[in-house]
């Protein structure tokens, strides 16, 4: 892979209906270079069931799984304190 790294946070809380159609987007764009973080906040649906399915087949994909709900701005820090802490990254965008 070619480019800068790009991280994707990804805020996940009871988001089942629509968070494989959002995976599906990000893991085929074209630029390959990306490492995608999924950040739990302990939700009460299947939607971390549908990103580890994901995580399986795909390794740019990475968890992280909050203790409590701490809501959307704590997992959007948590989630750019992981691309610090795992690679430099060039570029961080959140998505949600």
């Amino acid at each position: 892979m070619s480019g800068p790294l790009v991280s994707i946070v990804v805020p996940v809380y009871n988001v089942e209906s629509y968070i494989e159609e959002c995976l599906q987007s990000v893991c085929s764009q074209t630029y390959e270079n990306l490492e995608i973080i999924c950040v739990d906040d302990v939700g009460n649906d299947r939607s971390m069931d549908v990103v580890r399915s994901f995580a399986v087949k795909d390794c740019r994909i990475k968890t992280l799984s909050m203790i409590k709900i701490r809501g959307w701005l704590r997992q959007e820090t948590q989630g750019w304190n992981m691309c610090q802490e795992t690679m430099f990254s060039s570029w961080i965008l959140t998505i949600g």
